[in-house]
């Protein structure tokens, strides 16, 4: 059976029965950008703020008052980032930008920014940030957040090994930033990725705000510090991606621990 179309007529079936609209509160992900996609998260942006949405941190979608919000985040390392800067200044936005801090250009070797890339399974270009490049989008008033220093999926190699690389990520960051990272986002996202005494250790390094990526979960009740993201896909369709906002897919990912959207 094609898996592709497995998604799709789940993704089809969630649309006819679990369409709740879009809730007032929102947070949407992405990875590398491509100048060419730049017109794409415009679209993105654009369409958001004429429904009145604002865009915003992630804590801020903790501030329950009735106000419409979105939160626009990245994750893991990528050179790209750095030229997005400018449309970001145009559309008068700050993000979030999760970041790796293993694969650092001049100081990450290309064999050990190549297992990273593989590890992502990104296919891409492979030229990671620089220093100065992370330092130019925090000074363009940015948020940088932790996404681990290897991207590892920290359920899988062993609590003592994960906890390291969540504290080496947070401490690389904070040593070259020179102020404390209190965002947290975890590799691949999915529920079986995390768990409870990660959670833990990562409240007592002093994050605030711990990100997954579960698609289908933007109706969920908030609590703190855990929030939902749902990937915005630039090479698709303005409406493909609100679609997936509108899904409430809560049943599925507890019954399944699978996307409801594909």
């Amino acid at each position: 059976m094609n898996i592709h179309r497995v998604f799709n007529a789940i993704r089809s079936l969630h649309l006819k029965i679990s369409d709740r609209g879009l809730p007032l509160q929102l947070a949407i992900y992405g990875h590398a950008v491509k100048s060419e996609e730049f017109t794409a998260l415009e679209e993105c942006v654009e369409h958001f703020s004429a429904l009145g949405y604002k865009f915003c941190t992630m804590s801020d979608l903790f501030v329950l008052d009735g106000a419409k919000r979105i939160a626009l985040s990245f994750d893991d390392n990528y050179q790209a980032w750095h030229p997005m800067l400018r449309t970001l200044e145009n559309l008068r936005i700050s993000v979030t930008f999760y970041v790796n801090t293993l694969p650092f250009g001049g100081e990450a070797t290309k064999s050990e920014i190549n297992n990273y890339y593989d590890r992502l399974q990104h296919g891409g270009d492979r030229t990671p940030l620089s220093v100065q490049e992370l330092c130019d989008i925090a000074a363009a008033g940015h948020t940088i957040g932790s996404h681990t220093h290897s991207h590892y999926m920290l359920t899988r190699i062993g609590y003592e090994s994960a906890i390291e690389d969540i504290k080496k990520g947070k401490l690389v960051l904070e040593n070259i930033l020179g102020y404390p990272v209190t965002d947290f986002s975890f590799p691949f996202g999915m529920g079986r990725h995390f768990n409870s005494r990660l959670q833990s250790y990562c409240l007592s390094l002093g994050f605030k705000t711990i990100a997954a990526a579960i698609p289908g979960m933007q109706h969920s009740q908030r609590r703190y510090p855990y929030l939902h993201r749902t990937m915005w896909h630039l090479d698709k369709s303005l409406e493909f991606n609100v679609a997936n906002l509108r899904i409430d897919g809560k049943l599925f990912v507890t019954l399944t621990g699978r996307s409801p959207v594909g």
